[in-house]
């Protein structure tokens, strides 16, 4: 699975849910730091969805990373106050 996750991330690396998708696949591999960062990355590729959104912040959470995480969604929210 891991290989046609990771070659259909290559060849559309801007779609979100390759690397979300992936992450699930790193994370149950119990591949942790992998999975995080691939979940910021769908999560900045679609900052908008809250599903991913939230998936990155309790696998920040779960890794010790939540302050991080927290950070990153802060600046989401700032964002989108603004435009508001």
């Amino acid at each position: 699975a891991r290989f046609w996750l990771q070659r259909a991330f290559l060849m559309q690396p801007t779609d979100p849910r390759h690397p979300f998708a992936l992450a699930g696949n790193e994370w149950n591999q119990r591949r942790f730091d992998s999975a995080l960062e691939l979940y910021r990355l769908a999560l900045c590729l679609e900052d908008t969805n809250e599903h991913y959104a939230l998936t990155y912040f309790r696998a920040a959470r779960f890794s010790g990373r939540a302050e991080e995480a927290l950070s990153v969604l802060r600046r989401r929210v700032e964002r989108y106050a603004q435009q508001s």
